[in-house]
């Protein structure tokens, strides 16, 4: 698989979750969507976090993670792995972004 090889720039007959869906360009993310939301059945905490590391991998190789960030911080998902973060990892405030107390 090349870099970017799983984005598809036309809308996909395969279903994509409607917030992965990114810009007037039309490209979307058209990987496994069950790397990134999980499995319709259970999964063991060992098998969660092994998926979510794979997930993590695919989304630093893509080029539409910086939009795919922006976008997860203004759709605040609830579950599934977004720009390489999980939902709870999605709304603590990243490094830097801290207010200092005076």
């Amino acid at each position: 698989m090349t870099c970017g090889s799983h984005i598809k720039r036309v809308p996909s007959p395969t279903p994509v979750h409607p917030c992965r869906v990114f810009g007037a360009a039309g490209a979307e993310c058209v990987y496994d969507p069950e790397l990134h939301t999980g499995p319709t059945e259970a999964e063991s905490p060992a098998e969660r976090a092994a998926r979510q590391e794979v997930a993590r991998q695919v989304c630093a190789a893509c080029p539409l993670l910086p939009q795919c960030l922006a976008y997860a911080r203004t759709c605040a998902p609830t579950f599934g792995v977004w720009a390489g973060r999980t939902a709870q990892e999605l709304t603590a405030p990243a490094p830097g972004e801290l207010a200092e107390v005076a």
